[in-house]
């Protein structure tokens, strides 16, 4: 009589293991799904972040450039002995430019502050420095160290795109 249990028994518990067996490879497998999407989704989130960090730093790079072309070009107009309404109109306009310049400087220390952190962002306010001292000094500013600051800046941001 108790061999007749014997083969249901074995039965249930074959069956039984079956099941568990199942639901934790259903469990495993969607444990490894989960991981490999949020690996995906990270690897895409820095690589986005890369491309948002790379357009930030070539439009820093034209606004500082722009910004010490424009000095150069208003205070060489500024050093005429005498100088024709075209040129006092063009001083004026200049002297715009160089403010929108300047405004926008200090929106993208904002956004460098934020896609790039407290270094860049220490070392864009030395380049800021730098340009804003070039400027105040019109002809007698020294280009090489406005050379120097941007070039410094973009081997920093290079290196942050390389290693960041």
């Amino acid at each position: 009589m108790a061999w007749e249990w014997l083969s249901p028994v074995a039965t249930g518990v074959v069956g039984l293991a079956g099941i568990v067996g199942s639901v934790w490879t259903a469990a495993s497998a969607r444990r490894s799904q989960e991981r490999v999407l949020n690996d995906q989704f990270d690897s895409e989130a820095r690589r986005q972040l890369r491309v948002d960090k790379q357009a930030l730093y070539i439009k820093t790079l034209d606004v500082f450039t722009s910004a010490v072309e424009t000095s150069i070009r208003r205070s060489s107009l500024e050093r005429a002995v005498e100088q024709s309404p075209e040129q006092v109109a063009e001083i004026r306009e200049l002297t715009d430019k160089q403010l929108s310049q300047f405004m926008a400087i200090g929106r993208l220390r904002s956004e460098i502050a934020v896609l790039a952190g407290l270094a860049m962002s220490a070392e864009y306010q030395r380049v800021v420095s730098v340009v804003g001292e070039f400027t105040r000094q019109g002809q007698k500013g020294d280009v090489k160290e406005v050379t120097a600051a941007l070039a410094g800046l973009s081997m920093v941001m290079h290196e942050d795109l390389r290693h960041g």
